[in-house]
């Protein structure tokens, strides 16, 4: 792959860019066995076929599925989509109400499906840039306004579990490292203990500057600069998410009973991702998000210290030099040395859990549900739906 001519920021603008021609929207030639037909990035669908020039993947397999036809289907309709033959596969199912129907009624509808353990987590993604998310007490105080019995319980249907740390059920390290995990700083929902890491991160003020005294109804402040700022959180949340309201609900009252206020905005993926990943101007202290984790697991990248490497690398914002060297240590030893990788992932997970870049919430089962007609479609072999379709 080439670009002719001079290399300027104005050619890639065109070449890569450009909403109508740009390859990172009509990618028209590609390495991979799919090629891109159409993009609609109103209606949020892509549409592929299969590339004739893909020689095979290392057994030699070829794509045999002529066209992929890839949208969204919201978590109310996805029975009934299956139901009518309007979709042939929903890939990642999460929420256990909708499991439970789709596995009851399986025989019903002709559809089979496959469950997995998700290499990835739901958290609280923190923007430690701004004034509230800046200091790790803060952050652990949040954590403690949560309990984290919830989401499983009353999201998932029993299908997932609390995580501890930045790891995924599906992640091998995570399976052998099992019972130390859980073993690492453990959140409870202690509202006490919450009301006094606020207090030791000094917000212990009213909004004249005077002390703070619980129980009056009023907001606690803390010192920036000159000025007093309350303690009051943004939230974004995507919208029409049932665990995400949960979260919103539970931290909300847990800040009304410690002194602070949640104020919570609903809004569309592609918005929160552009907060998230800070193409815009962050407007939120938390975000209610969910991150798969790359097969080769290294976060080197993702806690780089510095200015040039916040936004789009280092999302949280927090910028520690140990949280960076213990990510950046994980990898360090000769390949193979599967004794050392794990002994450097577990001292680099128990002190991501002190500073908490974000606030892990759960892991779970993802539920592949598809027609009978789909044959061969094995997603838990695999690391992605994409590789095994």
């Amino acid at each position: 792959a080439y670009i002719r001519g001079e290399f300027t920021v104005d050619i890639l603008r065109g070449t890569l860019l450009d909403s109508e021609t740009g390859y990172l929207s009509h990618a028209s030639v590609t390495s991979g066995p799919y090629r891109l037909v159409r993009y609609d990035d109103t209606a949020h669908t892509a549409e592929f076929e299969i590339n004739p020039y893909y020689k095979g993947n290392y057994e030699e397999q070829v794509p045999v599925i002529p066209r992929l036809l890839f949208r969204e289907v919201k978590n109310e309709n996805i029975l009934t989509e299956l139901a009518n033959g309007t979709v042939d596969l929903i890939n990642k199912v999460t929420e256990g109400r909708v499991i439970d129907e789709a596995t009851a009624a399986a025989g019903d509808l002709g559809i089979a499906f496959t469950p997995y353990p998700r290499s990835g987590a739901g958290f609280l993604a923190v923007a430690a840039e701004r004034d509230i998310g800046s200091s790790a007490l803060t952050r652990q105080a949040l954590a403690y306004m949560l309990d984290y019995g919830v989401l499983p319980r009353d999201f998932l249907g029993g299908h997932g579990e609390r995580v501890y740390g930045y790891y995924g059920l599906g992640q091998w390290m995570a399976e052998e490292m099992r019972d130390e995990l859980q073993t690492m700083q453990s959140y409870t929902l202690d509202l006490s203990k919450a009301a006094e890491l606020l207090a030791q991160d000094d917000w212990i003020y009213n909004a004249q500057g005077e002390p703070y005294v619980p129980g009056e109804g009023l907001l606690r402040h803390k010192q920036f600069g000159e000025a007093f700022l309350p303690l009051s959180v943004n939230m974004a949340v995507t919208e029409r998410n049932k665990a995400a309201d949960l979260v919103a609900g539970m931290l909300g009252q847990g800040l009304r009973e410690v002194g602070g206020e949640l104020q919570v905005t609903g809004m569309p993926l592609n918005r929160a991702l552009q907060q998230y990943y800070r193409q815009n101007t962050r407007t939120y202290d938390l975000l209610f998000l969910g991150s798969n984790f790359s097969y080769l697991f290294d976060p080197t990248n993702t806690y780089l210290v510095g200015a040039e490497y916040q936004g789009t690398m280092n999302t949280s914002g927090v910028q520690d030099p140990r949280l960076a060297e213990l990510a950046a240590n994980i990898t360090r030893d000769n390949p193979g040395n599967r004794f050392a990788y794990l002994r450097r992932w577990m001292e680099f997970q128990r002190y991501w859990a002190e500073v908490l870049p974000m606030i892990p919430l759960y892991g779970n089962t993802y539920y592949d549900l598809y027609t009978r007609d789909l044959a061969g479609y094995f997603p838990q072999f695999y690391w992605n739906w994409g590789t095994a379709i």
